[in-house]
């Protein structure tokens, strides 16, 4: 195509013949532009990827900017569509642009473009345009070809070096305007590699600064993980959706929301971490969704991906995965938004969910799990039963996720698989259902749910005769139930006193829990930093820092069994778990974090971090680390004093991401 006569001669014929069209064009060039604000490189990174390039480069220099790319050369029918206004040859579904108007956006900081591609070598200047017019009035930057000017040595040098690399079609930007393209690329998020069709490289110049973005694609049966690499950050996401419609969803989410795509970001959110991609319609920008009927259609469709998803993750049992698919604030919060996307997206999804969601259920949210079990599922006949954490409740009960109710927790106690501490609140719970004035009839006077001589009887077997074990009598009252509860659980349905609390008579076989003998205190005789004084070093016995107990339960019994004196309050939501004195009598009060690696993040509430302002050295922060040995324990007084707090918006809690672990440990014993 060295030969660009006939169609510049069209275009000069119809610019003499209709001197307004050309002033029109010239409008309506400067709308185009102003309406891709900020958007050129988004623009110029899309036209490479519908022309099946996998390497993308833009690189600024002093004077000029030439952007590259290693796809198909340009022919005279793309030429045409260059100069002309809404005269792409593009099918959309097909490709990402369609409209034949987006390459008029560089038009705001260039007064000079040239296209260099195979044998089409042509420039675009208004200062060309008039004197090849004749005329001084206004006229469009990209309207009338011209034959390419030569171009300064150092240019011609870097096409050169890029040809070399590969690099087919180059657009050469003279005589800038603005360094609104500078920002563009500093600003450009990793994110746009994830849904393009072909580009996986993306190289990026501003003089001696270089961004290089590369993604990585693997596949999978039912989904694929697509990697992106910027310098040594790498993100992970795992993608469903096999056509234009998909999600994708990042390996290790940063619980901010994410931009809803078409194909590359768009400037409107979803309240999701994970992406969404479809066809939508959009401004002509690509800025925001209009919610037509084929935006809804991709909604739908992208509902349907999520769904499938989210079963797919909790039959998989991946917390992580269900967790990336959790919404950053509950459900009802994005219903409000009423026409928005996160609200329309929901509510195709609770439609589609009441149909595959049947054979499933979830447990109840008052029903307090070990560490570690959130995410773990349980098979039981017809469905299966999942362990959400309060972070991903919300969107299942959302969804329709029925809640197990007593009389089907009380059925699943028989099961090995559950914890002694799941099976005294379930026991609690059923007590107190049978005290309450009006009680639901969900037992069965069989049903196994109360321990004594280690092992679980009916209420059957306590008529016969049977006793509560004294620390499971213990454990109910933790849980919630009085004395008073218990003496007229056994008035009132055993027809005989529970004499555990007078007399220390009971069920019990060697006066330890379930499980094995008293565990043991090991200390390292460590100063801590962070306050306190040393504990004592040497092994003390303890009675119950056992494996089945909250960890609350288990912080409280360690530090008991190294002279602090404290009770659990946990079940009150003070801003603190346990209450009393430290090993030196000094007023504590202890707020108690599950972590699963020394440095893992974790949150204090609003409540927390107040708390810990008024009260100052009285207010002690213990950081647990369980493990099937033992737990690991680091005290931090006055905690506010001695960590990086950030306060986070997600609702509002103050996250901890840098802070020394340096616990002391307390080993199980056998």
């Amino acid at each position: 195509m060295n030969n660009i006569k006939p169609l510049r001669d069209r275009l000069l014929e119809e610019a003499t013949s209709s001197p307004d069209l050309l002033n029109d064009l010239a409008g309506l060039e400067k709308y185009v532009a102003e309406s891709y604000q900020s958007r050129s490189l988004m623009e110029l990174l899309q036209n490479a990827d519908d022309a099946g390039a996998d390497a993308f480069l833009f690189y600024i220099s002093d004077d000029f900017v030439i952007c590259a790319n290693n796809g198909r050369y340009i022919d005279d029918n793309d030429l045409t569509s260059i100069c002309r206004s809404a005269a792409s040859r593009k099918q959309r579904g097909e490709t990402i642009g369609y409209r034949g108007i987006g390459f008029k956006s560089v038009s705001t900081f260039a007064k000079r473009v040239s296209v260099f591609s195979g044998e089409c070598r042509v420039t675009f200047s208004r200062e060309l345009t008039q004197r090849a017019l004749k005329i001084d009035s206004k006229v469009p930057l990209i309207r009338i070809p011209h034959e390419m000017e030569l171009l300064s040595s150092k240019i011609e040098s870097e096409l050169r070096e890029l040809q070399e690399n590969g690099y087919t079609t180059f657009f050469i930007f003279e005589d800038l305007q603005t360094d609104e393209i500078s920002n563009e690329i500093e600003q450009l998020p990793t994110t746009s590699l994830i849904f393009l069709n072909n580009v996986a490289t993306i190289n990026l110049h501003i003089q001696d600064k270089i961004r290089t973005l590369k993604s990585f694609v693997k596949n999978f049966e039912n989904r694929k993980i697509k990697t992106i690499q910027e310098g040594t950050e790498i993100q992970a996401w795992t993608k469903f959706g096999a056509g234009v419609d998909s999600i994708a969803i990042p390996t290790n989410p940063r619980h901010s929301a994410s931009f809803i795509h078409v194909f590359l970001p768009t400037e409107d959110q979803s309240g999701f971490t994970c992406l969404f991609n479809g066809d939508f319609s959009t401004d002509p920008a690509r800025r925001h969704i209009i919610f037509d009927d084929r935006s809804n259609a991709c909604i739908d469709a992208l509902a349907s991906i999520y769904t499938e998803a989210l079963i797919f993750a909790i039959s998989s049992k991946d917390m992580p995965l269900v967790a990336a698919l959790s919404p950053l604030v509950e459900p009802s919060i994005l219903m409000l938004q009423g026409k928005g996307f996160a609200a329309k997206f929901l509510s195709s999804c609770k439609k589609l969910s009441r149909e595959i969601i049947n054979n499933h259920k979830i447990t109840p949210g008052w029903l307090t799990w070990n560490d570690g079990d959130a995410g773990k599922s349980i098979k039981k006949s017809a469905y299966e039963i999942f362990i959400p954490d309060d972070a991903t409740r919300p969107i299942l009960k959302f969804l329709g996720f029925k809640e197990l109710n007593l009389g089907e927790l009380i059925g699943l106690v028989a099961y090995d698989t559950l914890s002694y501490y799941v099976k005294v609140q379930i026991a609690c719970k059923a007590i107190k259902n049978l005290i309450s004035p009006d009680p639901i009839k969900m037992t069965s006077d069989q049903d196994r749910i109360f321990l004594s001589k280690s092992r679980f009887i009916s209420l059957s077997d306590l008529r016969l005769g049977a006793e509560l074990e004294k620390s499971f009598a213990d454990d109910l009252i933790a849980n919630g139930l009085s004395e008073s509860d218990i003496k007229n659980f056994y008035v009132h349905h055993i027809s005989r006193p529970f004499r555990g609390f007078e007399t220390g008579i009971d069920g019990s076989n060697d006066g330890t829990h379930p499980g094995g003998k008293p565990a043991t205190q090991e200390i390292d005789g460590r100063d801590n930093k962070k306050s306190l004084t040393p504990i004592e070093s040497k092994p003390i016995e303890f009675k119950t820092a056992v494996r089945w107990r909250a960890v609350e339960l288990m912080v409280m019994d360690a530090l008991n069994a190294s002279g602090f004196r404290l009770r659990d309050v946990s079940k009150s939501n003070l801003g603190y778990d346990l209450e009393g004195t430290d090993h030196e009598n000094n007023i504590a009060y202890v707020e108690v974090k599950s972590i699963t690696y020394g440095g893992e993040k974790f949150r204090l509430t609003n409540n927390e971090v107040a708390l810990a302002r008024e009260l100052n050295g009285k207010y002690l922060l213990a950081l647990a680390l369980t493990s099937k040995n033992g737990v690991s324990i680091e005290i931090i007084r006055s905690p506010l004093n001695h960590l990086n707090v950030t306060r986070q918006c997600v609702q509002w809690v103050w996250e901890v991401d840098t802070y020394e672990f340096n616990p002391i440990f307390y080993a199980f014993t056998d």
